[in-house]
């Protein structure tokens, strides 16, 4: 049984970790479409996708 929460506690930090890496990239990719950084280089600088990249910058315009 400890084995198994011990698998889930290393899956959840595992997780957030990841969550935490997008939200750092959003923030930095959101920093560069309002210094009006072409969609590609953004998409290059921060390895997002996109469809991640273009939805942000849609909120940006808006």
């Amino acid at each position: 049984m400890c084995e198994a929460i011990r698998q889930m506690v290393d899956e959840g930090i595992s997780m957030g970790q990841k969550q935490g890496s997008l939200n750092e990239k959003m923030t930095i990719a959101r920093r560069l479409l309002e210094l009006k950084m072409p969609e590609e280089q953004v998409i290059s600088v921060t390895k997002l996708t996109k469809q991640e990249v273009e939805e942000l910058s849609r909120t940006i315009k808006s």
